[in-house]
């Protein structure tokens, strides 16, 4: 039995895909038991597509249909060798998983790094996600051996729960 073959296709997303943009992201916070509030999501999300020095935020598309997006986010660290960046979110509809899109879009967002001269690409993920593990560990994703902590330092948005 052959597989069929899939069309996909990466795009920039601009403010025109803001709606888009917001309903998957919503998608995938659900999934991933992150706390969605559009009404702080909106300002942040508009803001991050109107500024290319912040990141980019790519859609992906399979047979013509939203299969999902990608977010990197660049930075800069004297400790990594210069600019750095974070694969911020990675997010396939159920639909679209293990067909190998996934694997495409890791290197999409390697290759776009190296392109801009970024020494490292870091990734956060959910401990109750092994599935996505193991995709990063193929592409070579590795645990560093220090923890990354976190400290608001202003007041989290009010967060229904």
């Amino acid at each position: 039995m052959s597989k069929t073959a899939i069309d996909v296709a990466y795009r920039l997303a601009t403010l025109a895909d803001l709606e888009l943009a917001l309903n998957l992201m919503q998608e995938f916070y659900a999934i991933e038991r992150i706390q969605f509030e559009e009404s702080w999501t909106r300002p942040v999300l508009m803001e991050f597509l109107q500024n290319e020095n912040y990141g980019q935020f790519w859609l992906v598309e399979a047979n013509q249909a939203i299969a999902g997006y990608g977010i990197i986010t660049f930075g800069y660290s004297l400790e990594l060798g210069g600019r750095d960046a974070l694969l911020d979110e990675l997010y396939l509809r159920p639909a679209f998983q293990g067909q190998g899109i996934g694997s495409k879009m890791l290197a999409l967002m390697e290759s776009t790094c190296r392109r801009q001269g970024i020494k490292v690409l870091s990734l956060v993920v959910d401990h109750h996600n092994p599935k996505a593990r193991s995709l990063y560990e193929r592409s070579g994703f590795r645990q560093p051996t220090r923890d990354i902590l976190h400290k608001w330092l202003e007041p989290q948005p009010s967060m229904p729960s």
